[in-house]
């Protein structure tokens, strides 16, 4: 069983993300403008999410997650536009002084990982895994598995996420 963490160890998971996702994001800026009508504000801020654990209203679990899924969807862009991913990566290096690939795990590892276990834990794995499931980046074998996977997690999760 693995080990519960700390609310200290918790706090520093987020501001860890919460860094990766701010590069992230300001190198998404530069590469993948958004239309006037699709900008909704910016994400939420660090300061706000650690508002909604002080309040009571979210946990670090729960933020950490939520900053896992932005910077999921973020990555997704570079899948979709494979010929600004180079630029992307030199960018985000140059900005973080990291590689990305040692800040986040790329989805489709992650994956990989999920369709090894079959079975998902979590709102965040379940649309992970639909996200490659819908943009056909599966393999049939996988794809059969994964609509089984999320079938499953949707019958025991059924009005609870």
């Amino acid at each position: 069983m693995a080990k519960r963490r700390t609310k200290e160890e918790m706090r520093a998971e987020f501001h860890r993300l919460y860094d990766c996702f701010e590069c992230l994001d300001q190198t998404i800026k530069g590469l993948f403008p958004r239309p006037p009508e699709l900008d909704f504000g910016g994400p939420i801020s660090r300061e706000k999410m650690l508002s909604f654990v002080e309040s009571g209203k979210a946990n670090f679990s729960q933020i950490c997650a939520g900053t896992r899924e932005a910077i999921n969807d973020d990555l997704e862009l570079l899948e979709e536009e494979p010929e600004k991913a180079a630029v992307f990566l030199q960018t985000y290096k140059a900005l973080s002084g990291r590689d990305l690939w040692d800040d986040v795990e790329p989805p489709t590892t992650v994956v990989k990982a999920l369709l090894k276990r079959g079975r998902l834990h979590s709102a965040e794995e379940f649309r992970l895994l639909k996200g490659q499931l819908d943009a056909q980046r599966l393999s049939n074998a996988d794809s059969d598995k994964a609509e089984s996977m999320l079938g499953a997690f949707e019958d025991s999760h059924d009005g609870q996420d």
